[in-house]
């Protein structure tokens, strides 16, 4: 019996002592002083209590009722890990893990000619365009820096929310009445959102989210610049990556359930970082349920 004890001891001192900042992602670049947490029961009332023990503030409920939470007052990063140690130490907790920040995947050159695309020769593009150029009803977000919607080579085929277009009841336009016709929680977002600055203009301040439209959709066949896989398609941009190409988690989590809530027909992420992410993967999961 006491070896057992000794045993069931020795574990736990193990567990304990296991939890490093690699098990929360704190070892990979995150934003100071939030930490997101799944609880079991995140709106009960001992659950709240809990939070104020931890002199933390929700910031954001997520579809899978996971919370960014802001610890109040100033600490290192180390007390950010004793705050992750703790919180998973709560048996109603599910998990807990960095608000990282996660970056564009490669850096786009200046090069006058890198956007000649030549790989779609080596794809065999142009046989599969005698089969088909592809459908402007087909709505593909590219989740990313945003999407430059006034570039010559792009401006056809960016898509337009119908829910924010035309005149309101009082003849105003929709797309600048500051409010919410479609009613899916995002005021005049007639092209997309832009989760990085909060607004209704994801236009692309860095080049690599208008680098990745242009392969996917650039107009076909129209005597500019260059020519997407896609000849038609409709192109929406949603903005979560600053102009230095990097961007949080939780923004990231929101872009795409933005797009799943617009029932897009696929979305571009061509970004990462961080680590795994239990939040991320719950984001995935309902746009693959959707």
């Amino acid at each position: 019996m006491k070896l057992k004890i000794l045993i069931v001891l020795a574990v736990g001192l193990f567990n304990m002592h296991s939890l490093s900042a690699d098990t929360f992602n704190l070892k990979s670049k995150h934003v100071p002083k939030q930490l997101i947490v799944k609880f079991k029961h995140p709106f009960h009332f001992a659950t709240k209590m809990f939070l104020s023990e931890m002199d933390a503030q929700v910031i954001e409920t997520f579809k899978n009722n996971a919370q960014l939470l802001e610890f109040k007052g100033h600490f290192l990063n180390v007390d950010l890990l004793e705050k992750a140690k703790a919180i998973s130490k709560n048996p109603s907790v599910e998990y807990v893990e960095a608000n990282s920040i996660v970056s564009i995947v490669e850096n786009v050159p200046n090069d006058s000619e890198y956007a000649d695309l030549w790989g779609m020769q080596k794809i065999q593009a142009p046989k599969a365009w005698d089969i088909s150029q592809g459908d402007t009803k087909q709505v593909v977000a590219i989740i990313d820096t945003g999407v430059d919607y006034k570039h010559p080579d792009l401006k056809e085929n960016y898509w337009r929310n119908p829910g924010e277009i035309g005149r309101d009841s009082r003849g105003r336009d929709k797309s600048r009445n500051g409010i919410d016709d479609d009613g899916n929680g995002f005021i005049d977002d007639y092209r997309g959102w832009d989760f990085a600055d909060q607004d209704n203009d994801p236009y692309d301040e860095h080049r690599h989210g208008t680098h990745c439209a242009g392969t996917i959709g650039a107009v076909g066949h129209n005597g500019l610049g260059v020519v997407g896989v896609n000849w038609n398609v409709s192109l929406v941009g949603i903005k979560f990556m600053d102009k230095s190409g990097s961007g949080t988690l939780a923004n990231a989590v929101k872009a795409i359930d933005y797009a799943t809530q617009l029932g897009v027909f696929a979305t571009n992420n061509s970004w990462g970082g961080g680590g795994f992410s239990k939040t991320l993967l719950a984001a995935i999961e309902r746009a693959h349920e959707a």
